[in-house]
C-alpha cells in the first residue's frame, strides 16, 4: 500500500492505465463487432443457404418423384390389366411392379386399384429385393381400399382425374406387410403419389395407381446437413423440418433406433405442446427467414426455407448454437488477453524503470534537504543529464554552496 501512495505508485498506475486502458477498449469493440460480423455471415448467409440449398433439393426431389408417377401411370400393360384382368396374368403386372420399386428404390409399395375400390396388385417384392410373406401379401390382394384411410382419400381424389398427394404419415397398408419397430423411426413414416391410370379409349380412368413412398429418403437429405456439419467441426449443426404450420415437426435429427438403443424421438411431436419446443415455435411463427431461439437452455441461430411444393409447403431449419458460431471470436478473445497481458508486463516494466530514473533523483534531493535542515550544508546531490531534474539538482546544490 505505501508503493501506491507514494510517487512512484502513482506513476505506474498512470503509465498502465494510458497504456492499457486503449488496448482493452480497442479489442473489446473488435470482438463485439466480429460478433455481429460472424452473426450476418454464418447466419444470414451461410444458414439461410444452407437451409434453401436443402429446400431446393427436396423440391427436386418431389417433382421427380411426381413425374415417376404419371410415367408409370401410362404403362399400357397396367391400363389393360385395370380394365380387363382376366387378359393379363397378375404375376406379370407385379413383376412391373417389382421392377419400378427396385429402380427407384424409395417406395415401399405400388399399388394398383380398381374403380370399385379393390386392390387389384402390389409389388411382390421390397425395394432390397426380398419377398413378402405369401399370407400377408395374399391378405393385401383385393381388400377394400377403403379399409385404409389416407390411400382410399387419395384413390378417390385421383379417380377423379390428375396428381393426388398425401403428406406426413404413419401407412397402416404398408405395415400389413412390413415391420418397421426395430427401424429408426423415419421409416415407420410416408408419403402418398397417386396418379389415375387413364383409360385412353373413352377418355376415362381405369383405376390408379397408388406410389407409396418411404419417409426415410426425405430425413436423408436432412441428415446430409448435419453430416457436412460434423466434417466442419460443427458439432451443433443439423437440420430439422415442420410442416406448413409449423406446429409439427416431421424431419429431426433425434430420433428412435436412429443409433442403437436410442429411445428419445421427436418426429411428430407438436411443438406448442411439448415442453423445450415453445421458443422454436414462437420463432418459426414469426415467419422471418433468420431465426434465435432456446433449445435445451442454449441459444441457437437458424436459416429457414420453405419447400416450394404447394401440396407440401414444408419448413426447413438448419441451426447453430452460438457456441459453435462464435467459436473462432473467442478463440480470439483469448489472443487478445494474452496480448493485453504481456503488454499489461511490458508497460510495468517500462513504467517501473521510467519511475525509478525520476524518483531516484527526488530521493536524492530529498535526503540533501533533510542534511541542509540539521546544518549540514557540505552534502551534494548527484547530477546526471540534462533534463529538468539535473536542473533542479544543480540549484539547489548551488543553494547549499552560498
Amino acid at each position: 500500500m505505501k508503493l501506491w501512495r507514494g510517487m512512484r505508485g502513482k506513476i505506474l498506475l498512470l503509465l498502465v492505465v494510458v497504456g492499457l486502458l486503449p488496448l482493452v477498449v480497442v479489442s473489446h469493440l473488435f470482438y463485439t463487432s466480429a460478433r455481429r460480423l460472424i452473426v450476418a455471415d454464418r447466419v444470414e448467409i451461410y444458414l439461410n443457404h444452407l437451409s434453401q440449398q436443402t429446400a431446393d433439393k427436396l423440391d427436386l426431389f418431389l417433382t421427380e418423384r411426381r413425374e415417376e408417377g404419371l410415367a408409370m401411370a401410362s404403362n399400357a400393360v397396367i391400363e389393360e390389366f385395370l380394365l380387363q384382368p382376366a387378359t393379363t396374368p397378375p404375376s406379370a403386372v407385379m413383376d412391373i411392379l417389382n421392377e419400378y420399386v427396385q429402380i427407384q428404390e424409395v417406395y415401399d409399395l405400388m399399388v394398383l386399384v380398381d374403380n370399385d375400390g379393390r386392390i387389384r396388385a402390389v409389388n411382390s417384392a421390397n425395394r432390397f429385393g426380398d419377398w413378402f410373406d405369401a399370407r400377408l401379401l395374399n391378405g393385401v390382394l383385393l381388400a377394400d381400399i377403403r379399409g385404409f384411410p389416407e390411400e382410399a382419400a387419395c384413390w378417390e381424389r385421383s379417380r377423379q382425374g390428375g396428381t393426388t398427394v398425401h403428406d406426413f404419415y404413419r401407412s397402416r397398408l404398408v405395415n400389413e406387410l412390413y415391420y418397421f419397430e426395430d427401424d429408426a423411426s423415419s421409416r415407420s413414416y410416408h408419403l402418398i403419389f397417386a396418379e389415375p391410370v387413364v383409360d385412353h379409349r373413352p377418355g376415362a380412368t381405369a383405376g390408379v395407381w397408388l406410389s407409396i413412398m418411404n419417409w426415410e429418403y426425405v430425413q436423408a437429405t436432412l441428415d446430409l446437413v448435419q453430416a457436412d456439419f460434423q466434417k466442419y467441426h460443427l458439432p451443433s449443426g443439423s437440420a430439422l423440418m415442420v410442416d406448413k404450420t409449423g406446429g409439427t415437426i416431421l424431419a429431426s435429427p433425434v430420433r428412435r433406433n436412429r443409433e442403437p438403443g436410442a429411445v428419445q424421438d421427436q418426429l411428430d411431436v407438436s411443438l406448442a405442446k411439448t415442453p423445450g419446443f415453445v421458443s422454436l415455435y414462437e420463432a418459426l411463427r414469426a415467419g422471418r427467414s433468420t431465426i434465435e431461439y432456446r433449445m435445451n437452455g442454449k441459444l441457437r441461430y437458424g436459416g429457414v426455407s420453405r419447400v416450394g411444393q404447394p401440396d407440401f409447403g414444408w419448413k426447413v431449419l438448419v441451426s447453430l448454437d452460438d457456441q459453435d458460431i462464435f467459436r473462432p471470436v473467442d478463440r480470439l478473445r483469448y489472443v487478445f488477453a494474452l496480448i493485453i497481458a504481456g503488454a499489461g508486463i511490458l508497460i510495468l516494466a517500462g513504467a517501473w524503470l521510467l519511475s525509478r530514473n525520476l524518483i531516484r533523483p527526488l530521493q536524492g534531493l530529498t535526503a540533501s534537504a533533510r542534511d541542509i535542515a540539521r546544518g549540514n550544508y557540505s552534502g551534494r546531490v548527484e547530477t546526471r543529464g540534462s533534463d529538468e531534474i539535473s536542473g533542479l539538482a544543480e540549484a539547489f546544490n548551488t543553494m547549499a554552496a552560498t
